[in-house]
Order: structure tokens, then C-alpha cells, then sequence
């Protein structure tokens, strides 16, 4: 398995990766896709620097992406935000997903941000809000309520 930086190469593939999860439940409003948003959206979020980003490929396949943000919080330091994680079904029980937080968890790091943020919320359903927790708090995140877990990178 690879983790890696994504590249523009890599924003079709990404967007098939997601499309089925956006088809379940769009933003949780189940609400109609918007492709066109969701394709500029990853195109925008490759290109900026100030995003964290990663993506694990599989013998040669893209199975996995996540994305997340740094920034100033209320406790006026740097804080991040694992904001996308996906998961393809093809990726279960391969260890990709352990490896993608993993890669968030020491890209952050390296960041210099103190505390990051994972929401574990999946619109899909309830059992995966709980493999998302359940895989976070294996790395030390602890749950803050509302779907919300949190983890002290200078802790670790």
C-alpha cells in the first residue's frame, strides 16, 4: 500500500471513489447531487496547499482519500480539521484505512498543529458512524459529543 499526496491525475478517480457515498446521501440532506460542485471542489482542494490531503492507493488502485484543514481555534493555536475521509467498499479489511489516518495523523503533526479534529458522523448510516469512531479512537482520539472526536498531537 502507498499513501501519497494527490494530484490532478487523481481527481476522477477520487470522484468515482466518492460518487457512491454522495449518491446515498448527499451533505446529509438527501438532497440531489451536485457532480459539477463536487468535481471543483476536489480540484480546488488538490491545488490548495493550505489543505491537507492523502489518498492510499492499492496495487495501483486509489481506495482511500481523506482531506482536512489547519487553522486558529479558540484556544489561539493551531488546530486541524480531518474534514472528507472515504473509504472505498473494495478497500475493507486491507488496512487502509488505518493508514490513511495514520498519514492525516503525522501530516498535521508536522504541521505544527496541537489538536485535530475528526468528525466521525457518516451520513451513509449508523454502523458507519461507529467503524469511523471505532477506527479514531484506536489512533487516541477521544469522543467530545456531537459526532465530533478530538486528539492532542503534542500528546503523542
Amino acid at each position: 500500500m502507498i499513501v501519497r499526496e494527490p494530484n490532478y491525475d487523481d481527481v476522477n478517480t477520487i470522484f468515482e471513489m466518492i460518487l457512491p457515498y454522495a449518491a446515498e446521501s448527499w451533505q446529509g440532506r438527501n438532497a440531489e447531487v451536485d457532480y459539477p460542485t463536487i468535481v471543483n471542489s476536489l480540484f480546488n482542494v488538490i491545488g490548495d496547499p493550505t489543505f491537507i490531503k492523502l489518498i492510499v492507493e492499492n496495487e495501483g488502485e486509489i481506495v482511500a482519500f481523506a482531506c482536512g484543514y489547519t487553522g486558529i481555534s479558540w484556544w489561539k493555536e493551531p488546530d486541524g480539521c480531518i474534514d472528507m475521509f472515504y473509504v472505498s467498499k473494495k478497500a475493507r479489511g486491507t488496512k487502509a484505512a488505518r493508514e490513511l489516518v495514520a498519514g492525516m495523523i503525522n501530516r498535521f503533526k508536522s504541521a505544527g498543529v496541537g489538536y485535530l479534529y475528526a468528525g466521525a458522523e457518516s451520513d451513509v448510516n449508523d454502523k458507519n458512524t461507529r467503524l469511523y469512531e471505532n477506527l479514531f479512537k484506536k489512533f487516541g482520539f477521544r469522543d467530545i459529543g456531537g459526532g465530533s472526536l478530538i486528539i492532542n498531537l503534542r500528546g503523542i
